[in-house]
């Protein structure tokens, strides 16, 4: 710190602490991205048909990522950052920069498999275009050679390493040049992810108010851009100002609320069969309510129910029966077909009868759309 601040180090300012804000926001994103990935996990081994996929296993692998990364903000904090540079100890200044040096590395890997993990759940909606699998494989490629060229970035800014915390002689990039270009980076390839559900929206043949309402699904996406943003906007005073630790702890809240926003936005869709699910039973009970009565003399349930197909819009399959019903209703949906959106329903019908024997019904319906 320059002599021309040296009035500044009374114990008040010495005494000041900015990181309780960062901490807790720093907790809660992480949490709430947690539990996102924790629901869409369920919803791919409970809910659809195509199971537990690649996309979700590198979704949970972004997760202990993201776990790896609060810890390690949380420690760089321990150690000093959020509090005035004058009020570290050499040796604490040392522990300090190793950690964020470590926690640099762990959050750009962490995002480059976010990325890669929402590459491939745009491959698995639009598994049947040749097209579209050639551009997810550019994207791809792309993604891992800008997370290769992070890393070496981050690893090499200083030769030897140990000159960023002062650990003898050395040859270094300087902190804005690296901060500059890894976060141009970062918003390129947010930028490039985003653009991905633009084309499966753009070759979809839906009517206007359901491709609104998936383009907001898809398109939550660029609140993670946003966050890029800010983070590069945090960036400017802790690589400009004298006192680079007191400024750093914006960074760290802003780098951790990308990483979660990037998990919550490419986890939306895949959770989407939870919420129609959710909705169909509210509407099954209130229908059931209304519709079934029980014979009191046969001891059979009596009615008709509507088994709505995911996404089919006004078509229904409608059952009804004067015994016990089994009922399994399977949808399987592909965004992106050839021809528009191709829909394979399989429904199974089994009825058991005192005094007869199972009877089963099954039936599939692929019904393209023009």
């Amino acid at each position: 710190m320059s002599s021309a601040a040296t009035p500044e180090l009374t114990p008040e300012y010495l005494a000041e602490d900015a990181r309780p804000g960062p901490r807790a926001g720093i907790i809660v994103v992480t949490t709430l991205s947690l539990l996102v990935v924790a629901l869409r996990c369920y919803t791919r081994v409970a809910l659809t048909p195509s199971g537990f996929g690649r996309d979700d296993l590198l979704m949970v692998i972004t997760a202990v990522f993201n776990v790896v990364t609060m810890i390690l903000f949380l420690l760089s904090m321990d150690y000093g950052i959020g509090i005035h540079t004058a009020a570290i100890t050499p040796e604490r200044f040392v522990i300090m920069f190793k950690l964020v040096v470590a926690l640099q590395l762990v959050y750009h890997i962490g995002l480059c498999v976010c990325r890669v993990s929402g590459i491939a759940l745009y491959a698995r909606i639009c598994q049947n275009v040749k097209s579209f699998q050639r551009y997810m494989l550019a994207a791809f490629i792309f993604v891992t050679l800008v997370c290769i060229a992070q890393t070496l970035l981050l690893a090499l800014q200083c030769i030897p390493l140990k000159a960023l915390w002062g650990d003898g002689p050395g040859k270094c990039m300087g902190s804005y040049t690296v901060f500059l270009s890894t976060a141009s980076m970062t918003i390129i390839c947010d930028t490039l992810v985003l653009l991905i559900p633009l084309r499966i929206l753009w070759t979809l043949q839906i009517n206007l108010r359901k491709k609104i309402a998936l383009g907001f699904i898809l398109l939550i996406g660029l609140f993670a851009v946003v966050t890029s943003v800010f983070r590069i906007v945090s960036m400017i005073p802790a690589v400009t100002r004298p006192d680079p630790t007191w400024y750093y702890a914006d960074i760290l809240v802003w780098s951790s609320t990308e990483l979660s926003a990037a998990m919550i936005a490419l986890s939306i869709p895949a959770i989407r069969p939870l919420f129609t699910c959710l909705g169909t039973s509210i509407k099954g009970s209130s229908a059931r309510s209304r519709h079934y009565g029980y014979n009191e003399t046969g001891g059979s349930w009596k009615g008709s129910h509507a088994l709505k197909t995911f996404g089919s819009g006004n078509q229904s399959s409608h059952i009804r029966s004067g015994k016990r019903d089994e009922v399994d209703n399977i949808s399987e949906e592909n965004l992106c077909g050839d021809n528009g959106i191709r829909k394979t329903v399989d429904v199974r019908v089994r009825r058991w009868d005192h005094d007869s024997e199972s009877r089963s019904t099954n039936w599939d319906e692929s019904t393209p759309t023009n």
